[in-house]
């Protein structure tokens, strides 16, 4: 799938490369506009709402990976959005403890937040694929990171876990 640059979907008004919609989404194309161009017209929430829609598997969300996620992604200061890390939250039972440590073996984990009831392991793993459009988006994670994840939960027989793949920006 070939990318598009992030200027043709946009007008630059200013020196500091910032953006504003030249035109409304038409719905029967949101799946395949840019993400910048869906937030700015239907917000954070709705365009969340949209991808999450869509996923396959109902231990997976999606979120962005920075503040300001309007006002960030009209600022255009980037050069595409990606799925570089994501969190691998598990809950505490006893099934889980004994595979806990297992998830460090299995994972390239960068950092580990535990509270009473559940762990949250920073994970990354395969390059970062792209992830401009709501398509782009769901299929990566629909058809290759889902799936990989999906391969190393069924080797820890894991039941309670949510998998939140985050949207982040590429430079």
């Amino acid at each position: 799938m070939g990318r598009m640059k992030m200027d043709q979907q946009f007008e630059n008004i200013t020196d500091t490369k910032q953006y504003r919609l030249l035109h409304p989404i038409d719905s029967n194309h949101i799946d395949t506009t840019l993400l910048p161009e869906v937030v700015a017209q239907y917000g954070k929430r709705v365009t969340l709402i949209l991808i999450n829609s869509k996923l396959n598997n109902s231990r997976f969300e999606v979120k962005f990976d920075f503040k300001k996620v309007k006002e960030t992604l009209m600022k255009g200061e980037f050069e595409d959005l990606a799925l570089f890390h994501h969190d691998f939250t598990v809950l505490k039972t006893r099934k889980n403890t004994v595979k806990l440590k297992e998830i460090e073996k299995l994972f390239d984990v960068s950092k580990i937040t535990e509270d009473d009831t559940k762990i949250t392991y920073t994970v990354s793993f395969q390059e970062g694929p792209y992830a401009n459009t709501i398509d782009e988006t769901v299929d990566n994670i629909n058809k290759n990171l889902g799936k990989e994840f999906e391969k190393i939960v069924n080797q820890l027989d894991l039941d309670d876990y949510l998998m939140t793949f985050k949207i982040s920006l590429a430079y």
